[in-house]
């Protein structure tokens, strides 16, 4: 006799579900064909060499299946999830998905690139600099500013709120007080 979980419990598809995610979270994923835009340059220099005779159909499908496969799954398992505090890092591949949590308050830039033909095919890649100076590449999202512009929305009030040490009550912060009673002696000076 098996018990079943209440409906809440049960386990949700890769695709659908994103913990810790709330409701005004924007999911980004990649464009449809970036698998094969990806795999392209591969797919034609295996084109050239079976067209000159160097391996016959067998292995140009093998080298097909070493090359699209796992692009193709990489490209469906991957996504960027942007919320009020972190950009979700999602990056599958054939063995698992690697999600990756960056703090907004982690990141300090955000610019979009389109690449040789970025426009054309309708995706670009938007890089986040991080606070380390490392850069995310959030590769092949589609083509418009919304993401580019949410994500420097967020840096920028993450960096208000770091100038601004009052939380939304007009209240100091613990630790952010004013020690102005303590007088020079605390300071170290006599």
């Amino acid at each position: 006799m098996s018990q079943e979980r209440p409906e809440e419990e049960q386990p949700q598809p890769d695709d659908q579900y994103e913990p810790d995610v709330g409701d005004d979270a924007i999911v980004v994923r990649q464009v449809a064909l970036a698998w094969l835009w990806s795999s392209l340059p591969w797919l034609a220099i295996a084109a050239v060499i079976y067209y000159l005779g160097f391996f016959e159909e067998i292995t140009g499908l093998l080298v097909v299946l070493v090359v699209v496969v796992p692009r193709y799954i990489a490209q469906r398992r991957t996504s960027y999830t942007i919320t009020d505090r972190a950009l979700i890092y999602k990056r599958g591949g054939i063995f698992g998905v690697q999600r990756v949590p960056i703090p907004i308050n982690r990141l300090k830039d955000v610019r979009s690139r389109f690449g040789l033909f970025g426009k054309t095919l309708g995706y670009q890649t938007v890089d986040v600099m991080l606070d380390n100076g490392a850069v995310a590449d959030l590769s092949y999202v589609p083509l418009g500013p919304a993401v580019s512009d949410r994500i420097k929305e967020l840096i920028d009030a993450a960096a208000e709120d770091e100038e601004d040490p009052q939380d939304a009550d007009g209240e100091l912060d613990a630790g952010d007080e004013d020690d102005e009673d303590d007088g020079p002696e605390r300071r170290g000076r006599s």
